[in-house]
């Protein structure tokens, strides 16, 4: 199956969530499965996880070096009496997370999130302990309101970005997304409105944004403005052709000659 039509013939439906749902618990996950649990917690609850890790870029490369190659052993450092050093050190908020910024604003102040830690002091390195806020707070999980707020699963993000990268744009990612007229006809008769597909969550905003990033990550070469214009330079002048370049010194020469010729003329 395509995912174009995985995309038109799966349909969402709203997490049928048990009161311990909602309940804060602590587990420990294998530092192998820590994102692989991540995303299956999205899918249970049909939301996005942001990472909201308030800590310098350094934290965060900590972090990836951790869960990609494990533990390994730092020269000891001077730290504050009574506080475990972290090895590793994330938070996770729910995509609905924060005060609103406007009528159309997905936010709503969820107060779902998570914590996730290994520290020094843990017997088994390996294993990340997760402080897990389940209550979703200000909105109903896989509900049609979330769907038309743009939450949209990882999947179809990538999707998304694929086909932006193939050039498409959003009248042709939105042909292929097209649903069967069957299908239509029977969300219409039943007026079954709680069970959607997931193409349907698409919108043109989605596709913009995939855009917009496209052409931001092939016009930044580097994360510093200052280098990213460097190199720019280098690869325009090692792009230009010969006959182009020749063409724009002869008349960089020939506007230098008339500037000279003027001022000798007026005065």
């Amino acid at each position: 199956m395509t995912i174009e039509n995985f995309l038109t013939t799966t349909i969402i439906n709203q997490p049928s969530l048990r009161p311990e749902d909602n309940t804060r618990i602590q587990l420990k996950v294998a530092r192998s499965f820590y994102r692989q649990w991540i995303q299956l917690q999205e899918t249970h609850y049909s939301v996005k996880f942001l990472n909201r890790t308030k800590s310098s870029n350094c934290r965060r490369v900590k972090n990836e070096e951790y869960l990609a190659n494990g533990y390994s052993e730092e020269p000891p450092t001077k730290r504050s009496r009574g506080k475990p050093r972290h090895i590793f050190n994330e938070r996770y908020v729910c995509k609905h997370a924060g005060n609103p910024r406007g009528d159309n604003s997905m936010c709503c102040n969820c107060q779902a999130h998570f914590i996730a830690f290994a520290t020094m002091d843990c017997r088994d390195k390996d294993m990340i302990s997760i402080d897990y806020y389940r209550e979703h707070t200000g909105h109903i999980p896989g509900s049609n309101q979330d769907i038309i707020s743009g939450t949209l699963p990882r999947s179809v993000t990538m999707f998304i970005q694929e086909q932006v990268e193939k050039n498409l744009t959003w009248r042709n990612i939105k042909h292929m997304l097209r649903l069967d007229k069957e299908v239509l006809t029977r969300i219409l008769d039943t007026e079954d409105y709680s069970s959607l597909p997931l193409a349907m969550q698409v919108n043109y905003n989605h596709v913009y944004y995939a855009m917009k990033m496209h052409l931001q990550r092939q016009s930044f070469l580097d994360p510093s403005m200052e280098v990213s214009l460097e190199k720019w330079g280098d690869k325009l002048s090692s792009e230009v052709l010969p006959d182009s370049l020749m063409w724009y010194r002869l008349m960089r020469k020939r506007l230098s000659k008339d500037e000279t010729k003027n001022k000798i003329m007026f005065y």
